[in-house]
This record gives structure tokens, sequence and C-alpha cells, in this order.
């Protein structure tokens, strides 16, 4: 057995060759995007080679000789689709014996609050773009499976643990205030530690069911937002007193207000074209225009003219009201999903069983922080300043 692990320097795939590391499995081949971006890997001694999965040339000879294919990149547009086709074809052509694939909970949208969601219910129709892009990935893996390329596709929610970008970013927001609790923070908040995670990337690796369809990943206990933000508090190095919001005040903070039209704008608008640059120009070489011109000059009231050139004038910016909090509003949009993820799925199939619970996850967090930030460590005082 010989491993391809695409996305080796990332979050997933870094903490998934680690995984494999630990159990002994030697013959892993980890593929990174650039040699800057192989510094967690480097500690091992692994032949950590640059692979642009844009490529299909490089991206051919990579996966020669590998029975199983691990992806888990991120990138833009060309990654996410053209480098993915180019993953799919190559493994098809080499006759992969299994393809992994990491998808995620946000092609499903936003469904109903405190909904218990399984993977068979039908995504909506309103996706994030990242939802939107994880959902045609998974297409393309289907589709490919049933060419002949046996298939696993696991779809975490927010992913915790040691070095958690997620973790980091509420984290961040306890810190500076900007996180509010809705409903004051009684919210499920679907977790998954990335080593439960790794856990179920390797059961993949094996087990009977290929067939594309889509696996839930979770930690199995669903804990509330308050249960995390408590969690985080003592890393913060302040007092927990997070401001809490309502539904509707959530609600209202996350929608994005529609531009109104005026005809204070629209004769704005039409100003700015009459005293451009060009428009003198146009006036000159067109007489039926330079005509129409003098005559609405020549009749238009002396009130009418001062009124059109206040409107056409310097626009003044109404004062900015300061608020005293400023809310993460993306964060609230997270809480406002209060969906929860089976993931009887993923033990039926996969055999799953998470190793660490919550509270251990958030164990793991903590201890990776207090090392590789100097937590109330002697220059803790001094890096706050930073």
């Amino acid at each position: 057995m010989r491993t391809a692990v695409f996305g080796a320097a990332g979050f997933i795939g870094a903490s998934f060759v680690e995984h494999l590391l630990a159990k002994g499995v030697q013959d892993i081949r980890p593929y990174i995007h650039s040699t800057g971006g192989g510094w967690r890997l480097s500690r091992y001694g692994l032949d950590l080679r640059a692979v642009d999965i844009t490529d299909r040339k490089q991206v051919r000879e990579a996966i020669d000789g590998c029975t199983h294919v691990v992806n888990a990149t991120y990138g833009p547009k060309d990654v996410m689709h053209g480098g993915l086709e180019n993953l799919l074809a190559a493994s098809l052509a080499s006759g992969v014996g299994r393809y992994v694939h990491i998808s995620s909970v946000s092609v499903y949208g936003d469904c109903e609050p405190g909904t218990t969601l399984r993977e068979d219910a039908a995504p909506t129709e309103e996706l994030t773009d990242y939802g939107r892009m994880k959902l045609e990935q998974d297409q393309r893996v289907e589709a490919s499976c049933r060419k002949g390329l046996p298939s696993v596709v696991l779809a975490p929610p927010n992913i915790s643990g040691a070095y958690s970008p997620f973790l980091l970013r509420v984290l961040s927001a306890v810190r500076k205030g900007s996180l509010a609790l809705v409903d004051g923070g009684q919210l499920p908040c679907s977790l998954v530690d990335v080593e439960n995670l790794a856990c179920a990337m390797e059961r993949a690796l094996f087990c009977d069911q290929a067939d594309a369809r889509r696996i839930f990943v979770t930690d199995g206990d669903t804990p509330t937002w308050r249960d995390l933000a408590e969690r985080l508090a003592p890393l913060a190095g302040r007092p927990l007193s997070i401001p809490t919001v309502t539904r509707g005040q959530a609600q209202a903070i996350t929608t994005v207000p529609v531009k109104r039209g005026s005809l204070s704008g629209t004769l704005r608008s039409v100003g700015s074209i009459i005293a451009g640059p060009s428009t003198g120009a146009i006036l000159r070489e067109d007489p039926f225009l330079s005509g129409g011109y003098r005559f609405l000059n020549e009749r238009l009231p002396e009130r009418a003219k001062r009124r059109l050139k206040a409107l056409l004038g310097p626009r003044r910016e109404p004062a900015r009201q300061v608020r005293a909090e400023r809310f993460d509003a993306d964060l609230l949009r997270v809480q406002l999903r209060a969906v929860r993820h089976s993931s009887e799925a993923a033990k039926s199939v996969l055999a799953y069983q998470p190793a660490l619970s919550f509270g251990e996850s958030m164990e793991a967090f903590f201890l990776w922080y207090t090392v590789t930030h100097g937590f109330e460590s002697d220059s803790w005082s001094a890096l706050g300043q930073l």
C-alpha cells in the first residue's frame, strides 16, 4: 500500500500524515503546493515534493505507483476544479484502489434551525460560493466513481483541535470582543476534532463501501456555543463577559441591505457624466447634443439650476455613529444555522469511533496554543501588546 496525500501542507493534510506516521505507516507520499508550506512535516524527514495539481503531467507522475489517493487540497477555482479533474483522471488511469475526498457540510446550505441533518438531505438552492464549489467537486467525484474509481467522500463541519484555524478565529473574536452569542449561546456548535477526522480518513482507505456517497464525520457530542466560548475564554486573557443577541438581532446584523435607487442618486450619476473630461469634446463634435444642452441651459429657471447644482455638487457623507461593539457577522451566521450532523453513517460504513471528546479536543487545542504561543510565559504580556 502506497498512499499519496495531496494538500499535505494544509491543516487537514498535515494532521492526517502525522496520524499515519503515529500508526507506523511509512509508505506515504506527502505532496505540497510549495516548499514554504512544508514546515510542519519537515521534522519527520519525509520526502516533501511540491506538485502543482493544475499540471496534468505532474499529477500523473505523482500518482504513478500509488494504490491510495487522499485529496485534502484547497485553493482557488483552478485548483478546486481543474486540479480535481487532474487528480481524478490520473487516479482512474493508474488504477488507484481507493480515492478519499474531503468535502464539507457546507454543500447543504442553511437548513431549518434545530435540524439534525443526515447525508440524504437535499442541498438548498442558496449556497455560499464555497458550498457550491464543494458540491460541484462531490458531483465530479461521484461521476469518476461510476467510471470505476472507488471513492469515499467525507464531509466534516467546523474542525477543532490543535492548529485549528476555526478555533483561532473564535478565540480572536472573544479577545477583541467581537463575538456575540445568539440566544445566550444555547445553539448547537457542530464540530469534529482534526484527530477524529484523521481516524475517519484512515478508515476510509480500507472500508468496504466506496460509492462516493457523502459521509458526515463529527465528534458525536454536540456542545453549545457557550460551551465553546467558556473553554476559550481563559486563553483570551479576559473575563467571560460575552454579549448576547437574539436571533432577530443576529439576522438583522447578518442581512446585507439592498441599496435602492433615488432621484438624487440618478441626477448625481448624470452630473458625473456631464462633468466628465470627455463630455466637452463630445458636445463640440455633435451639434445636435450641443444644441440640446444650450436649449436646456437657457430655459431652466434659476431656482431649478441652483437645485440641480446642489444635487450635482460634492456629496457630504453623513456622520457615522461608532458602535461600542462590532460583532463578527460571519460567526453570527454560523451560529444561526443551529444544525446538528448525524455520524451514524460514519459508524456503520467506516466503523468510526471518535478518539477524542469535545472536552479532550479543547484540551489538545489549549496545550498546543500554550506551547506554540507562549501563553502565560514570562514573555506573554509583551506578546499580547503586539
